[in-house]
């Protein structure tokens, strides 16, 4: 792996921001003339944009094993979180996908107004508002045909690390009556949340879904918690 110099770091955010903007501003084209479906197209162009910026300046790319989802059945996906890379990459492959996030990511300028609409955002310090809203925007958004994508450990583990898993995952996919998608990444060998960066490639791997309908929370954690953990490269 090679380090990457501040100087391309300075680069790609310029990079980062010049694609923000532009996204930013179609939106709001789009609003004003009261049209919200094309948001989450803007989302997955923004993704793309972010993923040929990460290949081009800094030389970071992504390998996927496993089966994408398909039409034919939503999911819960629940990954690993130790980079920014998973956030931007799953939005690129896997456009039909909505995020849970904090509530307060909508209040980064510009960015958290693309998010709007195009995500879940709940206040971790509100958890019974939190369950309520997991449950009543998840319903709306499978259907219509959307994954939820959810980080069980709720931020950012640097590789090497296991971090807590949350229940949270295990408990929509028996509520809302949908299987989790098992996602393992390792982006936080190349970038994590401190530190140096390195270019490299990001191995994403797609796990077969799981059925946890029938099983007891405690036992359906512990074996997502293994089958993700267990495909970190």
């Amino acid at each position: 792996m090679k380090e990457i110099s501040k100087y391309k770091i300075f680069k790609l955010k310029i990079r980062f921001i010049g694609i923000v903007l532009y996204i930013y501003f179609k939106i709001l084209m789009l609003e004003l003339k009261g049209d919200y479906d094309q948001k989450a197209e803007l989302v997955y162009d923004m993704s793309s944009r972010y993923a040929k910026a990460l290949e081009e300046v800094v030389n970071i790319t992504f390998s996927v094993e496993g089966n994408l989802p398909t039409r034919d059945e939503v999911f819960i996906v629940a990954s690993n979180h130790q980079s920014f890379l998973e956030t931007i990459y799953y939005h690129k492959i896997m456009s039909s996908s909505i995020f849970i996030l904090k509530k307060s990511l909508l209040k980064i300028p510009f960015y958290g107004r693309i998010l709007w609409r195009n995500s879940i955002a709940i206040n971790r310090k509100n958890k019974i508002e939190s369950l309520q809203k997991l449950i009543t925007e998840g319903e709306e958004k499978l259907s219509k045909n959307l994954n939820i994508i959810i980080y069980p450990q709720g931020t950012r583990v640097p590789y090497g690390e296991r971090g807590k898993y949350q229940k949270s995952a295990i408990w929509m996919s028996q509520k809302l009556g949908v299987r989790i998608l098992p996602i393992s990444v390792n982006s936080g060998k190349l970038w994590g949340k401190y530190g140096k960066r390195y270019s490299g490639k990001v191995s994403i791997k797609i796990h077969e879904p799981i059925d946890v309908s029938k099983m007891n929370r405690n036992e359906a954690i512990i074996k997502l918690e293994e089958i993700i953990e267990g495909g970190i490269k």
